[in-house]
C-alpha cells in the first residue's frame, strides 16, 4: 500500500486549532488521534479521515476563532488622560496602554468624531493651545497596535479624576498638574 502522511499545512491548520482547543478538557481525545495521524504515515484509504478531521476541528473552532476576531469590533469606554502636545499628535492614556489617536504625518484614526469639551480648568496648556486633560472615549482599538480605529462618542472629566485613578498613576510623569 502508499503511504501518505500530512502535509505541512495540514498539520498547521491542526495545531492552530488544538492551540484554541487546549484550554477544553474533551479535546483530549482529538488531539491523541491527530498525533497518531502526525507521527505515522496514514494509508490513502484514510485521507478522507484526516479531511473530515481538519473540518471538524474548524467547525468547532468557529465560535471561538469568531469571538476573537469580533473582540476588535465593539466599542469599548476608555478613559485616562487625553494628550494632544503639537498639531496632528494625540494619544489616550488609559490603564492599559497608550491609545494612538493620530500621529503628525502618519496614522489619523479614521472618520470624523468630536474632541471632548474641556472647561478652562480642565486643559493644561503646555504648548499654545495644545496640552492634556483628562477624558473618556467611546472607541473601537487594535489591543495589538494601540491604534484607535474609531470613536464613537467622547467627554471631558476632571483632573483630578486622572490624577486619584490609581490605575493611571504610571503616566503622572508625563502630565503635569498645572493648569492654564
Amino acid at each position: 500500500k502508499k503511504q501518505v502522511g500530512l502535509d505541512k499545512t495540514t498539520r498547521s491548520c491542526i495545531s492552530a486549532a488544538l492551540r484554541v482547543l487546549s484550554e477544553k478538557a474533551s479535546v483530549l481525545w482529538v488531539m491523541q488521534h491527530i498525533y497518531k495521524y502526525k507521527t505515522h504515515r496514514i494509508p490513502i484509504k484514510k485521507r478522507m479521515n484526516k479531511k473530515l478531521l481538519v473540518v471538524l476541528i474548524v467547525v468547532i473552532t468557529q465560535p471561538v476563532f469568531g469571538k476573537v476576531i469580533n473582540q476588535n469590533n465593539k466599542f469599548k469606554i476608555r478613559c485616562g488622560w487625553f494628550d494632544n502636545p503639537t498639531p496632528g499628535n494625540m494619544t489616550l492614556h488609559d490603564k492599559e496602554g497608550e491609545w494612538i489617536i493620530g500621529i503628525q504625518g502618519g496614522y489619523q484614526v479614521a472618520g470624523d468624531w468630536n474632541w471632548p469639551k474641556f472647561k478652562e480648568a480642565q486643559w493644561v496648556m503646555t504648548n499654545g493651545p495644545h496640552g492634556h486633560g483628562c477624558a473618556c472615549f467611546k472607541m473601537k482599538a487594535n489591543k495589538h497596535s494601540f491604534k484607535v480605529l474609531q470613536i464613537k462618542r467622547t467627554w471631558a472629566k476632571p483632573l483630578e479624576a486622572c490624577r486619584k485613578d490609581k490605575a493611571l498613576k504610571k503616566w503622572a510623569y508625563a502630565f503635569p498638574s498645572t493648569t492654564r
